[in-house]
């Protein structure tokens, strides 16, 4: 198969995907996919099969931005603080004493 067929059908499967199953963690899961059931399409030799597809669906994948990955650590830090708080709650505030190893 031409590489220039092969793009094109691996293209054609990628775009029939809804558009929010085309984020690059969706994209572990297509490679592993064509891996399964069409593995003619991924590219073999050099190099890794996995950032072949990455580099062949450039432009197609829908990656996060600065300020969603900024967002999402904002999110993961009020978390972290809200189960903080109800911790001490929980606890009234006082830490339980840890228990010691013995050598």
């Amino acid at each position: 198969m031409k590489d220039s067929e092969r793009l094109a059908q691996l293209m054609d499967l990628w775009l029939r995907r809804p558009l929010e199953k085309r984020t690059e963690k969706d994209l572990l899961a297509f490679h592993g996919w064509l891996h399964e059931h069409r593995p003619e399409l991924l590219k073999h030799g050099r190099g890794d099969p996995y950032k072949w597809l990455d580099l062949d669906l450039a432009g197609h994948i829908k990656r996060r931005t600065r300020k969603e990955m900024s967002d999402t650590a904002a999110e993961q830090r009020k978390r972290v603080e809200k189960m903080r708080n109800t911790t001490k709650t929980i606890t009234g505030g006082v830490k339980a004493p840890r228990e010691r190893r013995s050598a």
